[in-house]
């Protein structure tokens, strides 16, 4: 169904930079332009501005990303089987 009822905003938004953030406490930057982030490769829930963060969060991150990362598997594996 073709639907252009947000066209308009599009148009205002699609110029404006995107940003994320690095979510290691050790980083110094508060914004990150979002294309120039990496998200950790296992639960693709957090991002990192670069692989020096990440390694850095890693031992916060590792027992979250486990439990984000078995969802995210058995959610594939659903989508797989549908």
């Amino acid at each position: 169904i073709p639907c252009c009822c947000l066209d308009e905003k599009y148009e205002e938004v699609k110029g404006v930079t995107k940003m994320g953030w690095c979510y290691s406490s050790k980083c110094n930057l508060l914004q990150v332009e979002r294309s120039k982030t990496m998200y950790c490769d296992r639960c693709r829930f957090v991002t990192y501005c670069s692989p020096e963060c990440q390694k850095a969060h890693w031992k916060w991150h590792q027992p979250v990303c486990d439990a984000k990362a078995a969802i995210r598997a058995k959610f594939d594996a659903k989508q797989q089987n549908s």
